[in-house]
């Protein structure tokens, strides 16, 4: 659809996801390797703070994707389902590259990431759950089959995929509706 000039079609721009999908995985794995070298529980306090980074991180890779996008490719022009489409496709490759890391770490650099990570689960669940025998059995039962569904399967990378895909979405259509600028909206 052609439009002052613009081409404002959906346009994936492959070079620019690949580029801020890299620069976001690394910038995942230094602020994961920072936290787990600083001795932060990654439950509880050290987690929350993990998470509040990682929001902040990826809104702004996806502000400096879609400012490439829009400054550089479309002529200043970025609409909402370009946004979209292109940012859940850098957090999806993004998530793809840190779960590759993730277990590479837990298989090899730190096997017993893991344990600990349930260990820190387990001292969180006592404070809460207290003399609770039933509920700390539940929850013991619960942590060993979390075990056995960690590591390098089909359905992990699907689940993976599934997960960053919708936060890759959502987080794309904020910074989009932020960023977008489309040519039918000026104002002369």
């Amino acid at each position: 659809m052609e439009s002052n000039g613009q081409n404002t079609a959906l346009k994936l721009h492959w070079d620019i996801i690949i580029r801020w999908g890299l620069i976001s995985a690394l910038a995942s794995v230094v602020l994961f390797l920072i936290i787990t070298m600083s001795g932060l529980k990654t439950v509880g306090t050290g987690g929350i703070i993990q998470f509040i980074l990682g929001v902040a991180l990826t809104l702004y890779i996806l502000f400096m994707a879609f400012k490439m996008i829009r400054d550089d490719r479309q002529g200043g022009y970025l609409n909402l389902g370009q946004s979209v489409v292109n940012g859940t496709l850098i957090v999806i490759f993004s998530s793809l590259v840190m779960f590759v890391f993730m277990q590479i770490y837990m298989n090899y650099i730190d096997p017993g990431y893991m344990e600990s990570i349930q260990r820190e689960s387990m001292e969180l669940m006592t404070k809460i759950a207290g003399e609770n025998e039933e509920a700390m059995e539940k929850m013991e039962e619960e942590m060993a089959k979390q075990k056995d569904k960690m590591g390098f399967s089909v359905m992990n990378i699907a689940s993976n995929l599934l997960t960053s895909g919708i936060f890759g979405a959502i987080m794309s259509l904020i910074m989009g509706a932020v960023m977008r600028k489309d040519p039918n909206q000026n104002i002369a």
